[in-house]
């Protein structure tokens, strides 16, 4: 009789002990309506000091159990390994592994309702680290994720006059009428230098995170990135920096872009590296097939390997600035010996001959070699409208066809 006693005493124990788990006695859910369990616990990136930890989970719906639950446990977050996993085979909301998991050690686990052999949907991963004491090594953080690119010109070259047709090589015709360059990067389009790219986390109307210039090629980089999800990058063509570079113009890339600001969404995960370029196009371009002075001049086609390769058409003139008078222009693909620059770069002189020097804007091609090595040099006085323009700069032969000027804004050197 006592015997009995206390096994029945047991009994009630350990049923009720499984009570504790098991939820109440309901209708079994509709197989073609199985809910996304609910994770409770561990917390998402918790630590937990027992090799036989209980995960629990609650199912949404408090009017009906599924018949059982199957519960994915891996150290890989792709569950590409289930060797680890199990099910409950009722209605409980909770289980354990059937072995000791391995200490200092990070398992991912997701769970689904199961009625049958129809499983439900699984729930959003979640981890947790095992931690029993011994001393772990530092869990190293995941590979970060970088967004690169490049801000370019975007070259669309045009004669004087009505517009040719068909239009030359990287033109396509503009929304509102005339030309403009095509939004593809082609071969010698150059990068732009100095333009300010914006970072944002989350959309592009959310907060700047992180600003830069682009380098003497345009290029911009946000690398050890570890904050993963949307991200934006943006260029504001009216911003103070940016807006003595590039304005006037428009951008040609992203593609659909309207106004100043330039922007493109990404989405970004451990290790992903996306890259994001920005074309603009200068609204006054260098004119097409301008007569060139390839008589006197000392230019090769063959690129240079320290001075400067024209990239597009270009008018090279008596001082650094667009006020100045043409002195001669020179073909894409032309390539100068550099004897000079401005304070910052943005104008080389460069040798027509033996005798004549020129200016030449930087944006009408590339530069290569040491620009330290360059000296500064004074620009000459800048011609009175009006009057005859003084310039130290030796002719050119007179039997050379004479280049006309075609009048260019100033805002814009080319």
């Amino acid at each position: 009789m006592k015997k009995i006693l206390i096994l029945s005493v047991l009994f009630l124990v350990v049923f009720g002990l499984s009570a504790c788990n098991m939820p109440a006695t309901l209708p079994t859910c509709p197989t073609d309506g199985l809910l996304v369990p609910v994770l409770v616990s561990p917390a998402d990136g918790a630590v937990v000091t027992s090799t036989l930890p209980t995960l629990t989970w609650v199912y949404p719906d408090s009017a009906c159990n599924p018949e059982g639950y199957r519960i994915d446990l891996s150290i890989d977050e792709t569950f590409a390994d289930t060797s680890l996993s199990g099910g409950t085979g009722n209605p409980s909301t909770s289980w354990s592994p059937g072995s000791d998991l391995q200490a200092c050690q990070v398992y991912h686990w997701r769970i689904a309702a199961i009625n049958g052999t129809t499983l439900g949907a699984f729930s959003e991963a979640q981890s947790f680290r095992v931690e029993t004491g011994v001393e772990c090594p530092p869990v190293a953080p995941p590979p970060s994720a970088s967004i690169n690119g490049i801000v370019w010109h975007d070259l669309c070259a045009l004669p004087d006059g009505p517009l040719p047709d068909p239009l030359p090589a990287g033109c396509v015709a503009a929304p509102g009428g005339g030309a403009q360059a095509n939004g593809i990067r082609e071969p010698g389009e150059p990068g732009i230098a100095g333009v300010e790219v914006r970072l944002h986390f989350g959309a592009c109307t959310d907060p700047v995170v992180a600003s830069q210039n682009t380098g003497a090629l345009g290029e911009y980089t946000f690398d050890g990135i570890l904050a993963f999800g949307p991200h934006c990058v943006s260029v504001d063509a009216s911003s103070t920096v940016n807006e003595p570079i590039l304005v006037p113009g428009g951008w040609t890339f992203p593609a659909g872009t309207t106004g100043a600001l330039a922007s493109a969404a990404a989405s970004l995960d451990s290790g992903s590296n996306i890259e994001q370029d920005f074309g603009w196009d200068h609204q006054f371009l260098p004119a097409a097939a301008a007569p060139t002075a390839t008589a006197a001049a000392v230019p090769t086609t063959a690129p240079l390997s320290d001075g400067f390769n024209v990239t597009v058409g270009a008018n090279c003139r008596q001082g650094p600035a667009t006020v100045y008078d043409v002195v001669v222009a020179f073909a894409a693909g032309t390539s100068l010996r550099v004897v000079g620059r401005n304070t910052d770069s943005s104008w080389w002189l460069v040798e027509v001959n033996s005798t004549a020097r020129c200016w030449i804007s930087n944006v009408t091609g590339q530069f290569v070699g040491n620009a330290a090595a360059i000296p500064v040099v004074a620009a000459p006085p800048t011609p009175t409208p009006g009057a005859p323009t003084a310039t130290s700069t030796p002719t050119l032969d007179p039997s050379a066809p004479t280049p006309t000027e075609t009048p260019t804004p100033t805002a814009t050197p080319k």
